[in-house]
């Protein structure tokens, strides 16, 4: 099955012109006219330190809640951010009879 870690971050990695950085926890993301950079805990190092990483290009992909919450903290989207999600919910009820 393909997913992202098989297929778009390898080939974004293999470019030269990209990071990912694991373990760490964004407090901000920036959008400028010409870059925008993420202000983050790097989680790794002990003890943990606070960067600033700019590029000409952030991707935010934390999921369809912490993705929102995110921009919407860091002041970035507008009325539209973070509206429409739903979720399907599913109960299921097993049982036996005689």
């Amino acid at each position: 099955k393909n997913g992202s870690n098989n297929t778009f971050i390898p080939r974004a990695l293999a470019t030269g012109n990209c990071d990912v950085l694991f373990d760490a926890e964004v407090l901000e993301v920036r959008d400028g006219a010409r870059s925008a950079s993420v202000t983050l805990i790097a989680s790794t190092s002990t003890p943990p330190v606070e960067l600033t990483v700019i590029g000409e290009v952030v991707v935010v992909s934390s999921g369809a809640v912490e993705t929102p919450r995110l921009l919407l903290a860091s002041g970035i989207g507008n009325d539209q951010l973070g509206r429409h999600l739903h979720d399907h919910r599913v109960v299921t009820i097993l049982g036996t009879t005689e």
